[in-house]
């Protein structure tokens, strides 16, 4: 690469190439970093979510599919999607597709599997982005969903709702 006429050589290489999309990816977060394993989301044009786990840090095309899960069915498909970065709660992922819902996932540890445990309402058009508030000390978490209605909105829960 070059850079006002000087070779610049970067460190940083692409390992691998993970997930099984064959449409566009829209989004991709890693997992939070307590997570026994290296965490992989990935939103797709299809409307799914996967989640992935790369367990050998030596290998990283050693990784598994740990679940699929559908968040939109129209054509824009699953936009935007943030974790929860709680050590008290287990894994959840607020995802958005293209239509006004957000939605929360919580896995269950004793199923492996991931679950819709809420839907947040409130916006009258397809939602573009998601983010969920880090945990400093709340009893409740804050997910906050930007829409293509021009809004902004924020919702308050607790993990025991």
């Amino acid at each position: 690469m070059s850079e006002g006429g000087k070779e610049v050589v970067s460190r940083w290489q692409s390992s691998q190439a993970i997930g099984d999309c064959k449409d566009p990816v829209r989004d991709v977060k890693f997992g939070p970093k307590h997570l026994k394993v290296i965490t992989v989301a990935i939103a797709c044009e299809d409307g799914f979510v996967r989640i992935y786990t790369i367990e050998n840090l030596m290998n990283v095309g050693d990784y598994a599919l740990e679940a699929k899960f559908q968040v939109a069915s129209g054509p824009q498909g699953a936009l935007a999607m943030s974790w929860s970065d709680s050590r008290l709660d287990p894994p959840m992922l607020v995802a958005a597709g293209d239509d006004p819902e957000i939605s929360v996932w919580v896995r269950h540890e004793e199923t492996n599997t991931w679950n819709k445990t809420f839907v947040l309402l409130g916006h009258t058009d397809l939602v573009n982005d998601v983010s969920w508030a880090p945990q400093m000390g709340r009893s409740q978490h804050w997910v906050a969903g930007g829409s293509r209605d021009g809004t902004v909105r924020l919702w308050q829960f607790s993990a025991q709702d």
